[in-house]
């Protein structure tokens, strides 16, 4: 039986904490594979060869939990070299998780101990790999000091490029696809010899410097290559290309480095928009927020990530913030004062010693040894627009606190409501998440700026105030984990939704209904319901959410869809997960034009509408752990990935008989499978993947298919499908990971070139040559041969091996121990659907636990280099072999 996670968020949690887990858990499912993957900076100059020698230094740590610390200077590359290692081993799938962290610099390894950022390598599983940058030789060396036995660990030293790699990456960025006369050459190529040898080949220098040379000239070249003569130090290099700003763009800069790093790229820009009808004069936040952004941007001082937050490279990030100390911008501030206490401690001493700063612009307390303040120590501070008080007590008076805030965040507050003469004209972003304490917002409060709330784990707050139907310019609303949270206050009397982009209440459990109104937020683009066990139903029109293209309801009592639904024109994932009281679609729901992705896993379902032919565009349907759902046909046709996995009620699946695009068809466990229809006759031919492990009742697969030169995986293991081996499945044409299997008796293999029929041990002995499959790979296979002959409890999830089991005579496939079967009888369990206890149930005897000896066949190396093999497994009553392929 394989685990589902989204039933087991059906169960009672221990607690509010485990339940939040596995909601984040499910969702994190939900994104992408290619968003997992690591943005690595363009052009790579010389990288190929560094990346092929580093993964040749994992290799060689064959099956021991392998450490690599990458160690060099600040913007030689480290992270880079990381990251694509990361994206190499993430594609190719070789490990099961992957996990890709930045922390802020450690000056004591054993706090990244502490922290759990580094698990013990002891009980990482074998073949294991981590990657450690750092620029401290003794990090590294601190961390990589474990158990030499189990664990192999090489350091990395990361050098500069060379002059000819140096040169090439400068003037991709400096003159990028322009093509030069002869005459510009004569000039520039000189000056650029000068600008490369004094960058000293660190990429980042090279980058920055060669995005603000971009478009410059004659004379701008020659003062920047005098300017880096006298500043051999790489933060006053990098400075350089700040020094050539506008003073409001400046501003943005020192902005981001100092306390926006992490930030929304989008909250960013309506922070700085709500400043243009800034009456002072003394405020440089640029007038041209987008062009100062773009600005930055193409000068490589200022990314933007794959969650669309704002980003930079630590050392730009260290010279903003030695910039933010030194620099005067305008008449803004006086020297030695800095515009931005983003150090903790710096903030505690300007408000301990009453000095705080007229002329500073953001405070951060976050992560500061004092967490208590009076208000009147913030009263010199009347320019603050960027505040970060995340654990702070403030005793007193708060109309003492800047009136010019547009960020306020007070995670983990202390309040229990929200101070009534605080002053909220002009915030644009409230994050109150994780205030335990927190119980009432707010009465009337002019709060009409505000373009995102969030209220995320503030599980005492039981209501909304009625004062929200004012905020008629929020855009983000999230109350995620507000247990206690049963409706959200109406609408019709108010302007709340019109210009709603985003509603998330992701384990709002207590929360019953969405009001009827909220059809009227025609801006919505995205709906987060999983985890609202309480919610039955979505307002009965949805029409008017024109805009809406995302939705996920989950672990919910949604018992049926608008019969309007379909008219969600824009709408372009759709996932509905352990929805157990949803049984039907509505009849409009065909005419969801743009729908893309549909995911219905673990839901009640018993048929699909007779329209879901005419979803045009829909290019992946998950619609698992259906139990209820006998057929499946009229699907669209240009559907690419099909996963009807684990419907153990499926008879027929009718494919479209013009399918072209169908790339991925997944049918495993559907033990009553008989029919797979359209296949046969079907143009596709762009099938990379079959899997029909385990459908018993399916006996017949088109040869046309399996043998199609673009399938790359076929699992057929455990289902009565007969398929010969013959040399067209040799070398290049044959799938990469392929598994046959028989319950009765050996493959018999047709005599070929590669290998000879197999009918005893003693013969595969013969013909073994050498065993190299890893301790990975054969604890892997293992698992899945203890899975093909040992019946697993479907209540306790453990292998039945040596010992009396139970088989329900009603159910297709559902096992329990003897223990747990004795238990359910005294104990009254309620067991798993589709099980009752009424069921009656027949003994069986599993046998004891076999020897695992796999034997490695002979391999011959093809054309094309793949390495081909099999192994043989022998058992008291049974042969099993399975084909695989080595890596390249």
């Amino acid at each position: 039986m394989m685990q589902r996670i989204s039933k087991d968020l059906c169960s009672k949690p221990a607690n509010g904490k485990e339940l939040k887990n596995k909601i984040i858990n499910q969702v994190q499912e939900l994104i992408p594979p290619r968003s997992r993957e690591q943005q690595v900076p363009w052009p790579i100059v010389g990288g190929k060869v560094l990346l092929q020698g580093t993964l040749g230094l994992l290799e060689e740590m064959g099956d021991k939990v392998g450490i690599l610390g990458i160690c060099g200077v600040g913007g030689i590359g480290k992270t880079t070299l990381a990251q694509r290692v990361y994206n190499h081993y993430s594609t190719a799938r070789e490990f099961t998780k992957h996990t890709f962290l930045k922390l802020e610099a450690f000056k004591d390894p054993s706090h990244l101990r502490k922290q759990e950022f580094v698990p013990n390598m002891l009980n990482l599983g074998a073949g294991s790999r981590i990657l450690l940058t750092s620029r401290e030789r003794h990090t590294i060396r601190a961390i990589m000091n474990v158990e030499p036995s189990r664990c192999a660990s090489c350091p990395l030293d990361m050098e500069e490029l060379g002059d000819e790699d140096s040169f090439q990456l400068f003037w991709l960025h400096a003159f990028q696809k322009r093509e030069l006369s002869t005459a510009e050459g004569n000039v520039f190529r000189p000056l650029a010899d000068k600008v490369v040898k004094l960058c000293g080949g660190l990429p980042l220098a090279l980058k920055v410097i060669g995005q603000h040379l971009y478009g410059k000239s004659e004379e701008v070249w020659s003062e920047a290559s005098e300017t880096l003569r006298d500043r051999p130090d790489i933060i006053d290099v990098l400075s350089i290309s700040y020094k050539g700003l506008r003073d409001p763009d400046k501003m943005m800069f020192l902005d981001v480095s100092c306390q926006m790093v992490g930030l929304l790229e989008e909250d960013a820009i309506d922070i700085w928009k709500s400043c243009r009808s800034c009456p002072s004069l003394d405020c440089m936040t640029s007038k041209m927020v987008h062009d100062s952004l773009q600005i930055l941007k193409d000068k490589s001082l200022v990314e933007v990530d794959d969650d669309k937050r704002l980003t930079m490279h630590d050392l730009l990030r260290e010279m903003g913030r030695k910039m933010d100390e030194v620099e005067k911008i305008g008449s803004l501030k006086k020297e030695g004062h800095p515009c931005h206490l983003w150090n903790p401690s710096e903030a505690e001493k300007y408000l301990k010693e009453d000095k705080g700063s007229k002329e500073a612009r953001g405070l951060s307390l976050v992560g500061a040894e004092q967490t208590s303040f009076a208000a009147l120590a913030f009263q010199t501070m009347s320019e603050i627009l960027l505040m970060q008080l995340d654990g702070a007590r403030i005793e007193g008076d708060f109309s003492l606190l800047s009136k010019k805030i547009r960020w306020l965040q007070w995670r983990s507050s202390f309040l229990r409501e929200l101070p009534p003469r605080l002053h909220m004209q002009d915030l644009v972003i409230l994050d109150l998440s994780h205030s335990d304490s927190l119980a009432r917002l707010w009465a009337d409060y002019d709060a009409q700026g505000l373009h995102d709330l969030n209220l995320s784990e503030c599980q005492k707050l039981e209501r909304l105030p009625e004062g929200m139907i004012k905020l008629s310019n929020l855009k983000a609303l999230s109350m995620d984990f507000c247990s206690q949270i049963a409706t959200l206050c109406s609408t019709d009397d108010g302007e709340l939704g019109a210009n709603l982009i985003k509603f998330s209440a992701l384990g709002a459990s207590s929360l019953t209904k969405l009001p009827e109104s909220f059809s009227r937020f025609s801006l919505l683009e995205e709906l987060w319901l999983s985890g609202c066990r309480s919610l039955s139903e979505l307002p009965q029109s949805m029409k008017g959410l024109a805009k809406l293209r995302f939705i996920l309801v989950e672990n919910s009592g949604l018992t049926h869809l608008p019969t309007d639904f379909g008219e969600l024109q824009s709408l372009r994932e759709l996932h509905i997960i352990s929805c157990d009281a949803l049984k039907s679609l509505p009849g409009s729901f065909g005419r969801l034009k743009g729908l893309t992705s549909l995911l219905m896993r673990d839901n009640k379902l018993t048929k699909l509408p007779n329209s879901f032919k005419d979803l045009t565009t829909l290019a992946i349907l998950d619609i698992r752990g259906s139990w209820d759902l006998a057929n499946v046909d009229a699907l669209p046709a240009f559907i690419e990935e099909l996963e009807l996995g684990d419907c153990p009620q499926l008879v027929c699946v009718d494919l479209h008989e013009k399918v072209k695009k169908l790339r991925k068809l997944s049918l495993y466990n559907c033990t009553r499978l008989t029919q797979l229809r359209g296949l046969e006759s079907s143009e596709c031919t762009v099938l990379e993947k079959i899997d029909v492990y385990r459908c018993r009742s399916l006996l017949h697969l088109y040869e046309n298919q399996v043998s199609n030169p673009n399938l790359r995986e076929c699992y057929l293991s455990g289902s009565g499908v007969c398929l010969p081996y013959h040399n067209d499945w040799s070398q290049t044409r044959a799938p990469s990971c392929q598994v046959i299997s028989y319950y009765d008796h050996a493959i018999g293999f047709v005599e070929n070139t590669m290998t000879r029929k197999i009918c005893s041990v003693r013969d595969a002995n013969e013909l073994c040559v050498e065993t190299r499959i890893s301790r990975k790979e054969s604890g892997m296979v293992e698992g899945m041969v203890n899975s093909f002959f040992y019946r697993t409890c479907d209540t306790c999830e453990t292998l039945i091996k040596g010992q009396r089991g139970w088989h329900c005579n009603v159910c297709n496939d559902f096992d329990v121990c003897e223990t747990c079967f004795k238990e359910s009888e005294t104990e009254n369990w309620e067991l798993p659907p589709p099980h009752q206890l009424d069921h009656p149930m027949s003994v069986f005897q599993s046998p004891n636990q076999t020897k695992f000896e796999p034997i490695l066949m002979p391999y011959e190396e093809g054309v094309d280099k793949y390495k081909w093999g099999y192994i043989v497994y022998d058992y008291p009553t049974v042969r099993w072999c399975e084909t695989f392929e080595y890596i390249r």
